[in-house]
């Protein structure tokens, strides 16, 4: 076994024997290069990829970010939109309303109308009658006034009502009449 452990010893102490020292210390120098070159480009490499990591996680936050202001968005967008149709029914009742307010307004009107011709008729009627009263020197009239204010019962106010309601009846027919000619 000592045979060994010498051979083993000169094979050792063989590559630094005087005769091979430039060779050794230019493999080791040579070595001592390659393995801070590898390890340089080994940690270039690395961070390299960290900072293509960190960009592509800082990415997916803003995407991620963006992703939540699109959906906001769109949930505002559809809020809106349901919005503007309620409104939109709502601008087509009130539309209708008026449409129909007008309507009502534009008969209202031509009965309002009807009633000035026959109050025009009426005093013409009226003028004319007193005119003939005049005339004929019964102007103005000597008969007592159908009611005396201070003593009106029910009954008198309920027939001074039908008359009037039958006055103003007869009034617009005699209208009706003269506008249909």
């Amino acid at each position: 076994m000592k045979k060994i452990l010498l051979k083993l010893k000169e094979w050792v102490l063989t590559p630094f024997d005087p005769k091979h020292e430039k060779v050794v210390y230019s493999v080791c120098i040579t070595s001592v290069i390659f393995m801070a070159l590898i390890t340089w480009m080994s940690f270039s490499n690395t961070s390299a990829k960290l900072s293509i990591l960190k960009e592509k996680v800082r990415l997916e936050l803003v995407l991620e970010e963006q992703n939540n202001h699109i959906t906001d968005l769109n949930t505002l967008v559809r809020k809106q939109s349901d919005l503007i149709k309620e409104q939109d029914g709502h601008l087509t009742e009130v539309f209708d309303l008026a449409t129909e307010q007008g309507m009502i307004l534009r008969k209202k009107e031509d009965e309002l109308n009807e009633i000035k011709s026959a109050l025009y008729i009426k005093t013409i009627y009226y003028s004319a009658l007193v005119e003939y009263m005049k005339k004929i020197g019964e102007w103005p009239p000597k008969i007592k006034p159908p009611l005396d204010p201070d003593n009106i019962t029910e009954a008198q106010s309920n027939e001074t009502k039908t008359k009037l309601q039958k006055a103003r009846a007869s009034s617009q027919v005699v209208v009706w009449r003269k506008t249909a000619n």
